[in-house]
């Protein structure tokens, strides 16, 4: 099953995040968005273990891990993603309000990758070198109708994330949380 390691924005980015999405998705051919529905969220890593091994990771993740991380948006990306992605399996477009590697979401970052090595879990999503944080806003099914408005400016601020971890559902996404640090 696969779980995650990730960090929730606080709620002021939380509600800029959602509706910036809704936004860019207005009127066009949407495969996800996220929202009430789908979570905001930066990945840390997401493994595919069965639930006890996730809870394992989880542990040693808040024990050594600061429980709000500081993450600085740098810009939205779109791009296509062909069939078969892991997260986009029918292909389509990726929107996402990508962030800077600043040194303590590297770090978060690595750490969990340590504990997920050390536990032997099967990691899924990009990590290492190609660890890219971001936030998925949204995945459309072409862009051919897309008039991307540009982001506000509330939105590329610094904003406050809390740890957390969850089951991860469609599209590398999280409708429920397990637990969140502090």
């Amino acid at each position: 099953m696969p779980y995650g390691i990730i960090l929730l924005p606080d709620d002021h980015a939380n509600a800029a995040l959602s509706a910036y999405a809704e936004r860019i998705t207005a009127g066009v051919p949407t495969i996800m968005r996220i929202g009430e529905q789908y979570l905001p969220h930066i990945t840390l890593l997401h493994v595919d273990a069965p639930r006890g091994s996730a809870a394992e990771l989880w542990g040693r993740s808040v024990a050594s891990i600061a429980p709000v991380t500081e993450v600085r948006p740098s810009g939205v990306q779109f791009g296509a993603m062909a069939r078969g992605d892991l997260y986009l399996p029918q292909g389509g477009v990726y929107v996402g309000l990508e962030a800077l590697r600043r040194t303590a979401l590297e770090a978060a970052h690595r750490r969990v990758l340590e504990h997920a090595r050390d536990l032997d879990l099967p990691v899924l999503s990009g990590a290492g070198e190609n660890f890219r944080p971001h936030v998925t806003l949204a995945a459309l099914e072409t862009t051919d109708q897309v008039a991307a408005p540009l982001p506000p400016t509330d939105l590329m601020a610094p904003f406050a994330a809390r740890l957390a971890w969850g089951e991860m559902g469609p599209y590398g996404t999280f409708s429920r949380i397990e637990a969140t640090a502090g």
